[in-house]
């Protein structure tokens, strides 16, 4: 499945150990918020290199890392030459808003109560009776 933006395939861990690690064509990992690594391949191309080429979804980071290795350790890879993982965070403007959404909704609805003149003369001076 492609991600259409990137043009990445997700994966399953299984698949990327699989197919995909015992290729040998493994660039570098990159762990995104600490739920997703997107696999870099190398290739002729600098385009296709600057874009991952699969996407993995992660249960448990520590345990993906630790597979990982196992899996470049059973294929005869020395540790020097393990793939290189890296982590990265990524923050979605979309979550930020709706993290500040209510609050920036109560502060409209006051200011807009404030701005049709509050409680409407319910706050005003009492009159003064006779």
């Amino acid at each position: 499945m492609s991600d259409g933006i990137s043009g990445s395939r997700e994966i399953t861990q299984a698949d990327f150990i699989r197919d995909v690690l015992e290729s040998g064509e493994v660039r570098h990992i990159v762990i995104v918020n600490k739920n997703r690594a997107k696999v870099y391949m190398r290739s002729p191309s600098l385009a296709e290199q600057s874009q991952p080429s699969y996407e993995v979804s992660l249960g448990n980071v520590g345990s993906f890392e630790k597979r990982l290795e196992r899996a470049q350790a059973d294929l005869g890879v020395a540790p020097r030459d393990y793939v290189n993982v890296t982590h990265e965070s990524q923050v979605s403007v979309a979550n930020e808003l709706l993290k500040v959404g209510p609050t920036l909704l109560l502060i409209g609805f006051w200011a807009a109560f404030m701005m049709r003149g509050g409680l409407g003369g319910m706050m005003g001076g009492g009159g003064g009776g006779g």
